[in-house]
């Protein structure tokens, strides 16, 4: 990885895979390389996740954001089909020093696969982390911004560069994999 590497991030990222598979749930052992994407093709690869958020019926960023976890597991999994690696990534994000999610830790996202709550909304956020180490979260924009105005889907994403650091504005992932959704009933009822 580059000197400028969000070293923390990296690190929970592969104590999220060590995790995720002590727990039973499979991944994509996504391996993290130097290499990092140039901007015209994150551009390409979140104009293509848009586009399947749309073929979703999804057309603003606060009807994603309540379909958080169903929107990144379709992203990945087609972004794979592509030949994009990518990992579906499973935690919480700190915005303006504030966690986004209160409460969530490892213990709960584990008791959750010991005893899925399936007629209950999890308490969780994912996004995807790519092959080197960037973050692409699809749902989380209209909370930084206006949670209650309904925002076009067009530009408004979250992507934190491999060499980008805020302090104040982070990602700490806990678990990775889509297999977690499957195993707390999260994706029960759609078909990919």
């Amino acid at each position: 990885m580059s000197e400028f590497t969000d070293k923390r991030y990296i690190s929970k990222f592969l104590e999220a895979q060590h995790q995720s598979l002590k727990l039973g749930v499979k991944h994509n052992n996504l391996i993290l390389e130097n290499e990092p994407y140039v901007i015209d093709d994150i551009v390409k690869i979140a104009r293509f996740s848009i586009g399947i958020m749309k073929s979703m019926g999804l057309h603003s960023t606060a009807e994603a954001r309540s379909e958080c976890m169903i929107v990144h597991h379709a992203i990945q999994r087609e972004l794979s089909s592509i030949g994009v690696p990518s990992e579906l990534t499973i935690g919480n994000a700190v915005l303006r020093n504030k966690p986004f999610i209160e409460g969530i830790n490892l213990q709960s996202l584990i008791n959750e696969v010991s005893s899925p709550k399936y007629d209950q909304a999890q308490d969780i956020h994912c996004w995807l982390t790519l092959k080197d180490s960037a973050i692409l979260d699809f749902t989380i924009y209209s909370s930084l911004t206006n949670p209650s105005t309904p925002e076009a889907l067009e530009e408004n994403y979250v992507y934190i560069a491999a060499n980008e650091h805020d302090p104040k504005h982070y990602y700490e992932p806990i678990l990775v994999g889509n297999e977690y959704l499957a195993l707390t009933g999260a994706i029960e009822t759609v078909l990919f």
